[in-house]
């Protein structure tokens, strides 16, 4: 079930129309302009309990970081309004050959938890690109974490208008954040548009790709000037009309995919009990299955307040992932064990919100 177009006080849970017969209005947090408020009570409990961590600590933080990083590259006069990360490069050479000098790595304290441009130390101008991209990256995914947290239908608008923006620009830096999107289309109720975008991105992605951080190569003719489809049919075989084989290798990140469309058959099932939509939601999972092994049935069985879903680190070779300029073997296989785990706590939130679903998609997993 998706979230409601409703607002309401995060901490109270009464809505805009309950708080009216109080006397009371809503105001937004006026730093992530998502999580909102009857009160000041209301808003200090909140704030004590969870939201400062992730809207101050996290959202604000990051934000604020990458703002500091992309005024000091603009006053250096490098434009970041880029539609793809090697046009960016071409238009600003003393940026890239930082870059290169640093071998493509980006410089962090893993000790301390922080970051050069943290303590007020400008390395290079590399540095600070790196670090204006990390930080909108994280800010970005705060803003899904509030909105997700506080079941806010206007707050994952927000966060989805902020991930369309962010996969548009110094492509394909980030453009992983696509494999997220079509799950936010559907906690908001929009399942038509979450179809016709993954069926845009399995057209045009090619196939039986590696995963390589960073994407460098996949693309050859960036950058995308849009982003989805128009009025495809929900309901049709996307395996037979896109010429997807069953032994297909399927791209990594796309796992995301397959269970999306899972989840998207199983609405239309539930609402038209048409047997064909309930075929397609087995073979949607046993796609995900016979690619992924049991690795997102395991992760769906644990507990959704369980601390870690899946394995820190996965491997490479079974899972189709490979070492490249932006991160080696080891990196890249961090990246797929968070990149999973973030996936499934997000999922989690819309499978409490519908009963039985998690069980389907154990059943077929």
């Amino acid at each position: 079930m998706s979230f409601e177009d409703k607002r309401f006080c995060f901490s109270c849970k009464l809505d805009a129309e309950q708080l009216m017969k109080k006397n009371k209005k809503l105001k937004t947090c006026s730093t992530c302009k998502i999580a909102q408020y009857c009160g000041q009570e209301c808003q200090r409990r909140d704030f004590k309990g969870n939201h400062k961590r992730i809207c101050i600590d996290g959202f604000k933080h990051m934000r604020d970081l990458g703002e500091e990083a992309k005024n000091i590259l603009e006053e250096k006069g490098h434009d970041l309004g880029r539609s793809s990360l090697q046009e960016f490069f071409d238009d600003n050479d003393a940026v890239f050959q930082c870059i290169k000098k640093s071998n493509y790595e980006y410089i962090a304290d893993h000790a301390n938890g922080n970051l050069p441009l943290e303590r007020g130390e400008i390395v290079d101008l590399g540095q600070v690109f790196w670090t204006y991209l990390n930080c909108k990256n994280c800010s970005v995914k705060c803003m899904g974490i509030i909105a997700r947290q506080g079941e806010s239908y206007h707050g994952l608008q927000k966060a989805l208008e902020a991930y369309l923006e962010t996969i548009m620009v110094l492509q394909p830096n980030k453009m992983y954040l696509r494999a997220l999107v079509p799950l936010l289309l559907i906690q908001l109720g929009r399942d038509d548009e979450a179809y016709n975008f993954i069926k845009f991105w399995l057209k045009n992605t090619p196939k039986e790709q590696d995963y390589i951080t960073g994407e460098d190569g996949l693309f050859p003719d960036l950058p995308f000037k849009e982003h989805t489809m128009k009025d495809q049919d929900k309901n049709e075989d996307i395996f037979k009309v896109l010429d997807i084989r069953m032994d297909e290798k399927p791209y990594f990140i796309y796992i995301t995919f397959y269970v999306c469309l899972a989840i998207i058959k199983k609405n239309i099932y539930d609402a038209t009990k048409d047997e064909t939509q309930k075929s397609l939601f087995i073979k949607c999972l046993f796609y995900a299955k016979k690619h992924f092994g049991d690795i997102m049935k395991r992760g769906l069985q644990f507990p959704p307040d369980y601390p870690r879903f899946t394995p820190h680190y996965i491997p490479a070779a079974k899972y189709g992932l490979k070492g490249g300029l932006m991160s080696n073997q080891l990196g890249v296989e961090s990246f797929g064990g968070d990149f999973l785990n973030n996936f499934i706590d997000d999922l989690n939130f819309y499978l409490a919100r519908a009963p039985g679903l998690r069980q389907a998609l154990i059943n077929y997993l």
